[in-house]
């Protein structure tokens, strides 16, 4: 195995400790939200975490040592944008009975998980 599939296999297993963390913390409130307001709040999840990337990307070094919140990096916040990805992914695969049907205009236009 080349040197980047082992890097990415790493980063992927600590993703996963990261989220059984945070599940046991906080609980699975990603999944009950989710099961209300769909991918809409998946959208709006990862959309406030790719503005944070974007502020982040675009401070110079010395931005960066005046910014009072100093637990988010860059990593710390695309490793954040990734497993959103994947919990909105193991949203959208959960059986039927967690599905999430989104409305527009009091009309339902799409239900998580019936394009599997």
């Amino acid at each position: 195995m080349n040197e980047k599939v082992l890097r990415h296999k790493e980063i992927c297993d600590g993703l996963n400790e990261l989220y059984a963390r945070k599940n046991h913390d906080y609980g699975d409130s990603f999944h009950t939200t989710f099961v209300e307001e769909g991918l809409a709040m998946a959208r709006i999840r990862l959309g406030d975490k790719f503005s944070r990337f974007k502020t982040l990307s675009r401070l110079s070094c010395n931005d960066r040592d005046q910014q009072q919140v100093t637990d988010e990096s860059i990593r710390d916040t695309l490793l954040d944008l990734a497993n959103y990805a994947i919990m909105t992914v193991l949203e959208m695969d959960a059986p039927d009975e967690s599905h999430a049907t989104m409305y527009a205009y009091d009309k339902p236009f799409y239900t998580v998980g019936e394009d599997k």
